[in-house]
């Protein structure tokens, strides 16, 4: 497993394959997972949209398919592919709604959804940051860390830290991404925070 999260993104295939080897079939699920979450990170990078969407749909981790598309969602929305990047936000948002927990990992995706949402639905971006409000537990500390959560759940494996570059993803990012006549708003949800 620490081999197969060191590989290079490039041999994704034949680090897969080994990983289904794996005989202890939970760490064998979640090292597939990782490898197809860094694959699918990796193809929007390159622009390859459509192999990284159907790519991301064999993640069982939905915290992760949850990341690559809103992370593909922003790429696309830089790259003025505003119809194909709702969709990928829509997609994003149904699974943190069906989904959401009060974890960190949640609530950064929750943040980042409704950040991008700005461009598309202001209302139904507040609501969705009004919802990240809810989940968030008064201990929580990581709940503005800006990049996309790592999602992984391997103790005593070092792997690479293939989300670095990626943003929007905080409270304060979220916060940012509205204009200014929703200020009421946003005090009014960081009050309740």
């Amino acid at each position: 497993a620490q081999g197969l999260l060191r590989s290079d993104v490039k041999q994704f295939d034949k680090a897969r394959d080994i990983a289904g080897k794996i005989e202890e079939n939970e760490l064998s699920k979640q090292v597939v997972n990782f490898l197809i979450y860094r694959k699918s990170l990796d193809l929007i990078k390159n622009d390859s949209f459509t192999q990284s969407r159907k790519l991301s749909r064999e993640n069982d981790e939905l915290r992760q398919r949850a990341a690559v598309l809103v992370i593909g969602a922003q790429k696309l929305t830089n790259k003025k592919e505003f119809i194909e990047a709702e969709e990928w936000l829509l997609e994003s948002k149904k699974i943190f709604e069906k989904n959401r927990f009060d974890d960190e990992d949640w609530v950064n995706i929750g943040f980042a959804v409704a950040s991008s949402y700005v461009q598309f639905d202001k209302f139904e971006a507040i609501r969705i940051l009004r919802e990240c409000g809810k989940l968030i537990k008064e201990e929580s500390v990581k709940f503005d860390r800006d990049k996309a959560p790592p999602s992984i759940n391997f103790s005593g494996i070092e792997f690479s830290d293939f989300t670095s570059g990626t943003k929007n993803f905080s409270l304060t990012s979220a916060i940012k991404a509205f204009p200014k006549e929703h200020f009421e708003e946003i005090f009014s949800i960081l009050k309740d925070l």
